[in-house]
């Protein structure tokens, strides 16, 4: 196979099984644009960076992973969801929820507008039904 992009990507991981490699595309988590694991090989990438300069930066410029500004569900058996819990996230708060692609992880569409109640606790007004390998990512909204 040719060279990747994602080989010395900074915004990747791999993610080793016994019998694959795959390069999880961190971007994914807050762009749509970007699949969760492209198909390779990747030549053309607007989000890579590469990682020979990532030591340059400060730390202080990462992302901690209790700011992350998503909640990603993932299901290995299939679910009825009622309900789900955001830590962190305020009662009151609008909270966007849309399917995921099970190929590429992207966002697809919004299957629901709710808001996060005492605790963080979202009820939903009809349960999400998931099957094995799908899920779900719910988005707070800002300053709301």
């Amino acid at each position: 196979m040719m060279p990747s992009l994602c080989e010395t990507c900074e915004n990747v991981r791999a993610v080793c099984t016994a019998r694959s490699k795959f390069f999880l595309c961190q971007l994914s988590a807050t762009n749509a644009a970007y699949p969760k694991y492209p198909p390779q090989p990747v030549v053309r990438c607007d989000g890579y960076r590469s990682r020979e300069y990532a030591d340059e930066r400060s730390v202080t410029q990462m992302l901690p992973l209790y700011h992350d500004p998503h909640f990603t569900f993932r299901f290995a058996d299939d679910r009825i969801i009622p309900r789900f819990h955001l830590e962190g996230v305020e009662a009151g708060r609008s909270v966007s929820v849309f399917r995921l692609d099970p190929v590429t992880g992207g966002r697809l569409d919004r299957i629901a507008t709710v808001t996060a109640g005492d605790g963080g606790w979202v009820d939903l007004a009809e349960p999400i039904m998931v099957r094995a390998g799908d899920g779900f990512v719910a988005v707070p909204e800002e300053g709301t």
